[in-house]
């Protein structure tokens, strides 16, 4: 089974990943620290999960975003 990082939204949407491979930890890392000062919610999954749930999100953000 693979993993992947994921980056979520306040409104639940998931709008960033990663896949979770050892050979490109400093890549990973710079990512993420990315989404975090972007505000994402930072979640381990699975693939499949990605495959399932990335999307396009199409909530409006609030002014204060």
């Amino acid at each position: 089974m693979s993993y992947a990082y994921i980056g979520r939204k306040q409104c639940g949407c998931v709008v960033a990943a990663f896949v979770d491979n050892p050979e490109h930890k400093k890549d990973i890392a710079r990512e993420i620290a990315k989404w975090i000062k972007e505000g994402l919610t930072i979640e381990r999954v699975t693939d499949d999960y990605v495959r399932e749930n990335f999307k396009l999100c199409t909530h409006k953000e609030s002014q204060n975003e």
